[in-house]
């Protein structure tokens, strides 16, 4: 069995490089229980720390440092692994291999806002970020867009992985969920996560604006073009490797939303950096709002370290609902690597400088299509319309 070794970090960085695997010495510090187990628990090292740890794993390139929301994909780097790591910050346990976290963020420690993000990571100042406001008046009608086709977007069972990444709640998906039409190429989920505002519901937290008016939430659905690249991490630094796939999310008083309530339920669980919870099944499609056939389209960036430029965005008109009461619990439940209570992870707008932004259908249309469209613009205040 060939094991990683994991390394005791102070400050989310990888202090140096493991010559090969295997049982290091001195690496993290091992508790009396698991040095009366048998030998499979040898496998398992505890660490304690408040920041973000790092890995290094063994990868088709040689040793590659890895944050450790992404410590899963061990399983992917070394085939035949069965062991478990226990690793805590404040009581972690991930058990291996599960599903693989693909993560977008860079090795570094960065915090919101992005105000010194470009002097670590250049690409943040790029002329191709993300998000933006979207002016309507400016949106070019492009019929050839088409409409998205979804697939294994419904029901299903499995584990998935909702883990704490300091920066978001991210949830794994399954490699069965795809976009299959009105992209370039086919795109494969890979995780979603959600960023948000401040304290109260009365604090808006999108990333993307809507004609200057900022929603309470929204969600990112991460694919990768698998028709073009082999994995996510090999995609997500490529051209057109990207893909995501936003919902803005609105808050109103009244019931909670019960598909997106399956995920918030589970917060408490995941008060601290890397701690994690396993979801038996999922169901993106009803996260969705009830109307997801328009669309804006634009080329743009991560919206977090390091700032990729080679993201393909899709951001949906519909708004989906939930209650204040869960955005009030989304803003208020989970912790930074600061132990802070992580709140307002969003990114402010970005020029558009040369780029275009499209929709599959017209905004400044006539008849019966303005009168849709009419619907699905933000008031001031007033933070979409349309049920999810």
């Amino acid at each position: 069995m060939r094991t990683p070794s994991l390394l005791w970090v102070g400050d989310g960085v990888v202090m140096e490089r493991l010559p090969h695997f295997g049982s290091q010495p001195g690496l993290g510090r091992q508790t009396d229980r698991e040095s009366t187990q048998d030998k499979e628990s040898q496998d398992v090292q505890t660490f304690q720390n408040n920041d973000i740890f790092r890995i290094l794993a063994s990868g088709k390139r040689g040793l590659q440092k890895l944050p450790f929301s992404r410590a899963l994909k061990i399983a992917a780097t070394c085939p035949g692994s069965d062991f478990r790591l226990s690793c805590t910050m404040r009581t972690l346990v991930a058990l291996l291999p599960l599903l693989l976290i693909p993560h977008t963020e860079g090795s570094g420690h960065w915090t919101y806002p992005d105000n010194e993000w470009s002097e670590q990571y250049p690409t943040c100042a790029g002329k191709s970020q993300s998000p933006i406001n979207i002016e309507t008046e400016n949106v070019l009608e492009n019929r050839t867009l088409g409409t998205l086709e979804l697939t294994g977007y419904g029901l299903q069972d499995g584990e998935f992985l909702l883990i704490n990444n300091g920066h978001s709640i991210q949830l794994s998906l399954p490699s069965s969920m795809h976009i299959i039409r009105g992209l370039p190429q086919v795109y494969t989920a890979a995780q979603l996560h959600f960023h948000w505002g401040g304290k109260t519901a009365e604090s808006h937290g999108s990333e993307h604006l809507i004609n200057g008016v900022q929603f309470d939430s929204e969600m990112h659905i991460v694919h990768y073009n698998s028709e073009k690249y082999g994995s996510f991490d090999e995609a997500q630094t490529e051209p057109e490797g990207l893909s995501v796939l936003t919902v803005l999310i609105q808050a109103k008083k009244g019931q909670d939303n019960i598909y997106y309530e399956k995920i918030f339920s589970h917060l408490s669980e995941i008060q601290n950096v890397g701690e994690n919870v396993t979801l038996n099944s999922i169901d993106v499609e009803h996260l969705l709002p009830h109307d997801s056939s328009r669309f804006f389209r634009y080329f743009g960036s991560l919206t977090t370290p390091p700032c990729t430029q080679n993201v393909i965005w899709t951001v949906l008109v519909n708004p989906a609902t939930i209650s204040t009461a869960q955005l009030e619990k989304l803003q208020n439940s989970v912790l930074n690597s600061n132990n802070q209570i992580l709140q307002n992870n969003f990114r402010e707008v970005k020029p558009l400088n040369q780029r275009r932004v499209e929709a599959n259908f017209s905004p400044k249309g006539k008849g019966k299509e303005s009168r849709l469209w009419s619907r699905f613009l933000p008031k001031p205040q007033v933070q979409g319309s349309q049920e999810a």
